[in-house]
């Protein structure tokens, strides 16, 4: 997590001041990738065949690669309250959209918002849905059919609460720190970085996903925002050099 947090103040640093606007031809392509990728991984994701105990024959965590052996029981606590903190985040740009400062930016933000979302939920579904890996609480013993027989169970590369939650904090981020606004920034871009980490911490230690299902989330997420945002930033005014002759005022006495 630590790569994801340098990450992001670099994302701080070279965003400052930036303003952005709505581009059709970026748009036009952005806006109807993010539905059409949304819409195919949503499809994709409730179409997969139901598992069966064929399935789990021959699991093993000794088959878990040595870096993502941290948890394998799940906890339902730690699972609802990441819920909790994903939904909080997912709406936190209400928390300062609707400010006098912001109003001037309101439309292009909540497109540059819905194309992040869109764009990250698709990429996420259709991927879960490719390569089918099991949740790490599927190699516990102790986990209760009803559970491991679930859907969603073969859906753990790679969390889609982390690439959220770290799609919409840089996304937050970044307006925070580039739009004038008398908001506390400080405050925003910490409490943004704090809850993104919680809720990828918390994926971890509920069994709901690996360690390196969290990392690749939170790069992919962070990484979506930034690209959608860049792509809307305006960019400088450069003062073009023009060439003048020089003029001579030649007088000749008579």
């Amino acid at each position: 997590m630590r790569f994801i947090i340098v990450f992001i103040l670099f994302i701080y640093s070279f965003n400052l001041n930036a303003q952005f606007s709505l581009n059709a031809r970026t748009d036009m392509i952005l806006l109807p990738l993010g539905v059409i990728s949304a819409s195919v991984g949503n499809i994709m994701t409730y179409n997969n065949v139901p598992l069966t105990d064929d399935d789990f024959a021959g699991i093993d965590k000794l088959n878990i690669p040595f870096f993502d052996r941290w948890n394998t029981t799940y906890n339902p606590t730690y699972a609802e309250v990441s819920d909790i903190l994903l939904a909080l985040q997912f709406i936190s740009p209400l928390t300062y959209s609707f400010a006098t400062e912001y109003k001037s930016q309101f439309q292009t933000n909540v497109i540059m918002y819905i194309e992040t979302m869109s764009l990250n939920y698709g990429i996420n579904s259709i991927t879960k849905s490719i390569i089918g890996r099991f949740r790490p609480f599927s190699y516990d013993s102790s986990t209760i059919r009803d559970l491991l027989f679930e859907k969603d169970t073969r859906y753990s590369f790679y969390s889609g609460h982390t690439s959220t939650a770290f799609a919409s904090a840089v996304f937050n981020i970044i307006i925070l720190t580039s739009q004038s606004g008398g908001l506390n920034k400080t405050i925003g871009v910490t409490l943004n970085i704090l809850n993104a980490t919680a809720i990828a911490t918390l994926r971890v230690m509920a069994a709901k996903h690996f360690f390196s299902d969290v990392l690749v989330g939170a790069v992919i997420g962070s990484g979506i925002a930034y690209l959608t945002t860049e792509l809307h930033k305006n960019q400088p005014q450069t003062q073009t050099n023009v060439f003048e002759p020089m003029r001579f005022n030649l007088s000749i006495p008579f």
